[in-house]
């Protein structure tokens, strides 16, 4: 019986000192792999940051070049547009200085970019009013290239916050664009059809209008003859949205 006892206790002595040789290899063992582990995760971490950074670096640079994409397709498109108009005004004057059909074909465009127009039906209007001349002077008084009377450049330069300066600088070909496509405009979001609006800025506001309340017909030969002109530089038709102009390869119009 007592030789059991001393069996049992020195069973249980080395079972103690199995677990205390474990306890201490574990912690031995932590205390070698932690630092290696934590050698790993940091490496991990960094690759991590570096692909986010490259990511996010190369999101950058395609969000740049769409953008850049975007703006040539809009730099060819005005060079396109901004040709057209120069090609329109020498088949009507071949005689204007370059620094003047310059500034004659820039100032279209930015009254059209302005006013969300078709460059070429500005153009259009100039081509049959006054065939590109800047010192044009029709019998009744109109002047220069949009063939701007007086009295109409007073009233809508009043009405839509512009400048005036007189008769006299609507021989200035950007003053007279400026007024005249202001004019247009006005005519375009009053009557909202394009028709109307050509023959009103033709024959007038006021006489227009009474021809259509008297249920009379209007007299379409000069809107003819600027729509036959916007359609052979654009060979486009044309429909009017919203008193503004979308244009569609169609014959409606």
């Amino acid at each position: 019986m007592r030789l059991i006892k001393v069996l049992i206790l020195a069973l249980l002595v080395i079972i103690f000192t199995v677990k205390i040789i474990a306890a201490e290899w574990d912690n031995n063992v932590s205390l070698e792999i932690l630092p290696v582990i934590d050698e790993k995760s940091d490496a991990f971490s960094n690759t991590a940051d570096r692909l986010t950074a490259k990511m996010q670096a190369t999101k950058v640079w395609i969000n740049g070049a769409i953008q850049e994409k975007g703006e040539l397709k809009v730099t060819i498109a005005k060079m396109a547009t901004l040709n057209k108009l120069e090609n329109m005004s020498k088949a009507y004057n071949t005689h204007l200085r370059a620094g003047e059909r310059e500034l004659i074909v820039n100032s279209i465009y930015q009254e059209a970019e302005r006013y969300d127009l078709d460059p070429i039906l500005i153009a259009s209007v100039i081509a049959i009013e006054s065939g590109f001349s800047p010192q044009a002077l029709s019998p009744k008084g109109a002047r220069g290239l949009m063939q701007v009377m007086p009295p109409t450049a007073n009233w809508i330069a009043k009405k839509m916050g512009l400048s005036y300066k007189g008769a006299d600088s609507l021989y200035d070909s950007e003053e007279n664009i400026k007024l005249g496509a202001s004019y247009l405009v006005f005519l375009l979001d009053k009557f909202g059809d394009l028709e109307i609006a050509l023959i009103a800025y033709n024959m007038g506001d006021s006489i227009s209008q009474g021809i259509l309340k008297r249920g009379g017909k209007l007299p379409t030969f000069y809107s003819n003859k600027i729509i036959s002109c916007y359609r052979y530089y654009t060979k486009k038709t044309y429909k009017l949205a919203k008193a503004k102009f979308s244009y569609h390869h169609n014959d409606e119009y």
